[in-house]
């Protein structure tokens, strides 16, 4: 017993034995089925979870590995993936729509308060300017027109672009368009003249080049005087002694059109003879040969 003890032990059957196990465990894993693959989005989706790393998903067996991943990847967790995701994007929308909301109403809030704050300012305005109207002596209201200049407001103007300027008048509540084509000094005043004399403006030349004729003009009139034949011998004796008709339309209808002949295919250009009298703002085309 002790020599077959000491046989067994021998160096010799020992590296026998060791060969033999390891001919068997490569025999073993020869016959044995190929590891299963895990996917990239599978290992992508396990190691976003945290739960595993790369490193992680080493070590683990094949068999593991692809448990765990069929488990991450059923489509029952994917349907709920999803779901939470589209109930956190409502959400969020939900939270955009209530804050948008909320600024719409503040915008209102403050379009009303600062609407009553210019209609206040433009009340104080008024009544200061008809106090300053009252205290000029020797006017008559019957017959005087007068007007208020702020020659600060003004000024300012002048230093400003154009898209500057309408935005700080409607800053101080006033309609942008109208003060700058209508109620500005360099507006009123002329207009207000003419009123007081008793003049009127008429045009002539319309759809002629101004480059090719001088009687593409403006010209002031005494009002209820001055006929078509008189407003051609202003323009030239040849035009008064070959005077055939004169082509009317009032300014503002002409100006909805984009050209003369435009404004004649509609209809808006009338044919005056010689004792025609003007009226204002009347744009007249003198046929003469």
């Amino acid at each position: 017993l002790s020599c077959a003890q000491a046989m067994a032990d021998s160096p010799l059957v020992t590296a026998r034995r060791s060969r033999r196990r390891g001919a068997e465990e490569r025999a073993g894993h020869e016959n044995s089925p190929p590891a299963p693959q895990v996917s990239q989005a599978a290992s992508s989706k396990l190691w976003a979870d945290g739960a595993h790393t790369p490193c992680d998903l080493a070590k683990e067996p094949a068999k593991k590995v692809l448990e765990l991943a069929e488990t991450t990847l059923t489509a029952e967790e994917l349907a709920a993936v999803r779901m939470q995701r589209s109930a956190r994007t409502a959400a969020q929308q939900a939270a955009k729509e209530a804050a948008g909301e909320e600024l719409v109403k503040a915008g209102r809030r403050f379009s009303e308060v600062l609407r009553r704050r210019r209609s206040t300012a433009k009340q104080a305005a008024r009544a200061a300017a008809e106090a300053a109207l009252r205290s000029v002596r020797h006017r008559d209201p019957r017959t005087d027109a007068s007007t208020i200049v702020s020659a600060q407001l003004e000024a300012d103007l002048a230093e400003l672009g154009s898209e500057e300027q309408a935005a700080y008048l409607e800053a101080l509540g006033m309609d942008a368009k109208e003060c700058l084509e209508l109620g500005l000094s360099h507006r009123v005043l002329p207009t207000m003249v003419r009123q007081l004399l008793g003049l009127d403006l008429v045009y002539t030349g319309p759809g002629v080049p101004r480059e090719n004729t001088e009687t593409v003009k403006a010209h002031l009139v005494r009002r209820g005087s001055l006929t078509a034949e008189g407003l051609a011998g202003r323009l030239h004796g040849d035009i008064l002694r070959g005077f055939v008709c004169a082509e009317v339309a009032p300014a503002a209808t002409l100006l909805q059109h984009a050209s003369y002949s435009r404004a004649k295919d509609a209809g808006c250009v009338r044919t005056e003879g010689r004792g025609y009298v003007l009226a204002p703002s009347d744009v007249v085309l003198v046929k003469w040969r």
